[in-house]
């Protein structure tokens, strides 16, 4: 089930750590409009709900090894975004955005260092299966790619450099038997082998890295 809130005095063990939501403010049709976080008396946080009463988003700050999380909700009171920002030495941040389907799975989830993609990247099949993982450093895709079917039979395997495929992209098939490779330098094809099928590529290609 997806994560849903409405806007209710109490409290939120949502991120494990239990805290009390206190409003600060009211619509018209009586419904909380803004409220503060509390944890063990203090503020550690805000949001916002909407007129029907759902909560729109919240960012708390008091999490585990100060942790902020910041949570958004879609009209329906259902999470759709995540991000949890873990503040460094020197100004800089490290930050996770996890975006998700509407029956409450993980969708895309993407790290940051400094507002800029560096870590892994994540995506999901909405039934829960993962669909991908790859690298990136420094605002690029640097690194491993790995991809499975709907079954978790994995399809792709391969390597980016500075967002161009490189080196030995290996297709499998769902007897994890090797149907086809193909060897690339700085993003363009050098050689392949005879069984690759090159519209199923394309189309992959579209539909992942559009």
């Amino acid at each position: 089930m997806n994560e849903q809130a409405t806007c209710e005095i109490g409290t939120n063990s949502n991120e494990s750590i239990s805290t009390e939501e206190i409003a600060d403010s009211y619509h018209e049709n009586g419904n909380i409009n803004e409220f503060t976080i509390l944890q063990n008396g203090e503020v550690v946080g805000f949001g916002h709900c909407s007129l029907s009463g759902k909560k729109e988003y919240d960012l708390n700050w008091g999490g585990k090894n100060g942790v902020a999380i910041h949570r958004y909700f879609n009209d329906d009171g259902c999470l759709t975004m995540r991000e949890e920002i873990d503040f460094l030495q020197n100004d800089d941040f490290k930050e996770t955005r996890t975006h998700y389907f509407t029956n409450g799975n993980p969708y895309i989830e993407v790290d940051f260092l400094n507002d800029i993609e560096n870590g892994f990247e994540k995506c999901w099949y909405q039934s829960g299966r993962l669909k991908f993982i790859s690298s990136w450093s420094n605002g690029k895709r640097n690194g491993s790619y790995d991809e499975w079917n709907e079954k978790g039979q994995k399809t792709i395997q391969g390597v980016w450099k500075n967002n161009k495929e490189t080196d030995t992209w290996t297709f499998l098939d769902e007897q994890n038997n090797e149907y086809g490779q193909e060897v690339y330098r700085c993003g363009s094809v050098i050689s392949s082998g005879q069984h690759v099928n090159k519209y199923m590529q394309n189309q992959h290609k579209k539909e992942v890295f559009a």
